[in-house]
């Protein structure tokens, strides 16, 4: 356990030194958006096609050969040289394993720099999905000067209310939580 948990870090270490590379080249040439969106697409591609992972990866296929695939792909998703070049860059180093990670922690440099922030939301049911989300938006921008965006799913289990998200603070103001609070100062 122990072990994972210090390759967690040492690989989330490894994943924001590329993203903040690739971040401060993006900031210079103010494409920091577009290279974003650029980056979900592979990413996207890596998740549908497992297989383009591995080969990329695969220490037998020359890197003239990873190139040629990495251009083609970008060909049909649309990405810039730069996108590329950082691309076959992490492929060479025989890291793109890590490319989830190097995008997300790319996505959380550029909402910082967009002043947005993210937020997790349960919801128990569908119905409560547009108003919980407009009213904490509203909420949460006014209080902290920032563009929010919530990532909100249902949750039947919480029977109602909802629980928020934000960073690593969490408000639970469900049913289901207020029921477990009862409970455990009843016993």
């Amino acid at each position: 356990m122990v072990r994972s948990t210090s390759k967690h870090f040492k690989f989330g270490a490894l994943a924001r030194r590329y993203a903040s590379a690739i971040f401060d080249l993006a900031s210079e040439e103010g494409r920091t958006r577009p290279l974003l969106e650029e980056f979900q697409r592979f990413n996207d591609a890596l998740q549908k096609v497992p297989l383009l992972c591995k080969s990329l990866e695969d220490k037998e296929i020359s890197n003239k050969s990873k190139r040629q695939i990495i251009t083609e792909i970008a060909k049909v998703i649309s990405l810039s040289a730069v996108s590329q070049n950082a691309i076959m860059l992490i492929a060479q180093k025989g890291r793109l394993t890590l490319f989830d990670s190097i995008t997300e922690s790319y996505r959380k440099m550029a909402e910082e720099l967009e002043r947005m922030a993210r937020v997790e939301v349960q919801v128990a049911n569908q119905a409560l999905v547009k108003t919980v989300q407009d009213g904490i938006e509203k909420i949460l921008s006014d209080v902290l000067k920032k563009k929010i965006v919530c990532d909100t799913r249902v949750d039947s289990s919480l029977i109602g209310g909802a629980i928020v998200k934000i960073g690593d603070v969490a408000i639970d103001a469900s049913i289901a939580g207020r029921l477990a609070k009862m409970k455990e100062e009843l016993i």
